[in-house]
């Protein structure tokens, strides 16, 4: 069994994913493109792993806003258990 520290990371990307594909249903219900990449974080705690980052598009291509996660450990942003 995993330890709580070293679920972090897990629990952090699933939430991440969660929050992307309602962000892309809500885009794309109005006309919005969504764009999904990948980057490398690394973190003291748990070292690196990849994370989903998300591009919100008009229809032209032109970038409207950059989702990018910044890391499982951020003071403050537990999120959810």
């Amino acid at each position: 069994m995993k330890s709580p520290q070293k679920q972090r990371p897990s629990k952090f990307l699933a939430s991440t994913q969660e929050l992307f594909t309602e962000i892309q249903s809500w885009a794309t219900a109005k006309g919005l493109r969504v764009k999904r990449g990948s980057l490398t974080l690394n973190e003291q705690a748990y070292g690196s792993y990849q994370a989903e980052t998300l591009q919100i598009l008009t229809d032209g291509d032109e970038k409207i806003a950059e989702l990018v996660p910044v890391g499982a450990s951020i003071n403050r942003c537990k999120g959810p258990d």
